[in-house]
């Protein structure tokens, strides 16, 4: 009898044990404004680290490429080095990246549109976070963002039919052919670009985008590129990478 009981106590410490251990995890080190994606998206991001099965091959293959929870140490100075990055538009991203890394599928690779600067000038960064390398390139801002057609933005705005872009962080989410082409969606995660899906406002080609052009033609809204440089662009940042769309003024 007083085996019997031994035995009970000791299965009932280990299923105690077992169950402490396969509890609930703890809560992600996120806090975003809003919610991280339009309830209409049909989006899931996901928030475990390591690889998920489902993933595609190609998200498998960035998050080998770059394992998670790196905290990009050593790469500023390396950055601001091959660009004229504003710093505190670095800065930023950096400390986005670092504290929501478990929402980031494609670590290889984040993009800053320093929506600031006259679209004549090579404003979208892509920066490799594995090298530190930068490419840039034109992008295009919304109408209503620049209403007088001067090339500058300067009004911004979340609002459906406003034309205008939004400011703030973003993820890349699925490619689809669309009038313009291969797409790609764009997913917000603040409350001031939470619409972004809802709006249509993806990442797309636009022949008004050319580094023959001295200022580039406006969208409705989309930071869309040139023809010359959708394929290699989308190709890079597809599934789920961080774009940050910056303005000195209101960041």
């Amino acid at each position: 009898m007083f085996l019997l009981r031994q035995n009970f106590f000791i299965s009932v410490l280990l299923s105690l044990f077992l169950l402490s251990a396969c509890g609930p995890s703890a809560e992600p080190l996120i806090d975003l404004n809003d919610r991280l994606v339009p309830e209409e998206s049909g989006t899931e991001l996901e928030q475990s680290e390591g690889i998920d099965e489902g993933l595609m091959e190609s998200e498998r293959e960035l998050a080998m490429e770059f394992p998670a929870e790196t905290p990009l140490v050593g790469l500023s100075d390396k950055i601001l080095a091959n660009s004229n990055i504003p710093k505190k538009a670095l800065d930023n991203a950096f400390k986005f990246y670092n504290k929501n890394q478990s929402i980031i599928r494609n670590k290889r690779y984040l993009t800053i549109f320093d929506i600031s600067q006259h679209s004549g000038q090579r404003r979208l960064y892509l920066v490799d976070l594995n090298t530190g390398a930068v490419q840039t390139m034109h992008v295009a801002h919304g109408a209503g963002s620049d209403q007088n057609n001067d090339g500058l933005a300067t009004t911004f705005s979340n609002n459906s039919g406003s034309k205008m872009s939004s400011l703030g962080f973003l993820l890349t989410a699925e490619t689809y052919i669309g009038k313009h082409g291969e797409s790609l969606r764009l997913d917000g995660l603040e409350s001031r670009n939470s619409r972004v899906r809802s709006r249509a406002i993806v990442i797309n080609s636009a022949n008004y985008v050319s580094s023959s052009l001295s200022k580039m033609g406006r969208s409705e809204g989309c930071p869309a590129v040139s023809l010359a440089n959708i394929k290699d662009f989308i190709a890079k940042v597809k599934n789920g990478s961080l774009y940050y769309i910056y303005h000195g003024a209101y960041d």
